[in-house]
């Protein structure tokens, strides 16, 4: 880690990936950085893997993370898949859930801005963004492949999948 002198400032121009790149070293995590602006790594979580993409906005001074999962949704369920995000999105404090409409694949999204930050290198939030990501999308993790397998499903079947459990079958 740096020391305090060596922090860097995110709002006089420096770029917050190069500090990101210092937290995916840290994790063994193997990445891509083919644009000053983006990374992207895969992280296999216990259910399944996330493609993690950074994209750094110069402009807006802002910070673009996506967590992407690695299943897709049949045409046939778009519908009930917008309702269940729906109902997801509100439960969480940061962030929120959302389909790419092409792909019909879930992703995890949030933005933060830095412009105005301490002087600090930001890693420390960024351990907690990828953390917090990882943890939620493990948690919806079940059904979202639920409601990618399977074509009919009713509402009783989604409000039972989202109860939240305690202990382990």
């Amino acid at each position: 880690m740096n020391t305090e002198q060596e922090k860097v400032d995110f709002y006089t121009g420096s770029n917050p990936l190069d500090s990101i790149e210092d937290v995916l070293v840290n994790q063994d995590w193997v990445f891509e950085r083919r644009h000053d602006d983006e990374i992207k790594v895969t992280v296999s979580g216990t259910l399944g893997n996330y493609l993690i993409t950074f994209l750094w906005l110069e402009n807006e001074k802002s910070l673009l993370f996506k967590c992407v999962y690695d299943i897709s949704f049949l045409k046939e369920n778009k519908d009930v898949v917008a309702q269940t995000l729906m109902s997801i999105n509100p439960r969480l404090w940061l962030g929120h859930f959302e389909l790419d409409e092409k792909s019909l694949t879930p992703c995890f999204r949030y933005t933060t801005m830095f412009r105005g930050w301490p002087k600090t290198t930001g890693t420390d939030q960024i351990e907690d963004l990828i953390e917090y990501a990882l943890m939620e999308c493990e948690h919806y993790y079940n059904i979202f492949n639920l409601l990618s397998k399977s074509v009919t499903i009713n509402n009783a079947c989604l409000d039972l999948a989202l109860m939240d459990s305690k202990g382990v079958a």
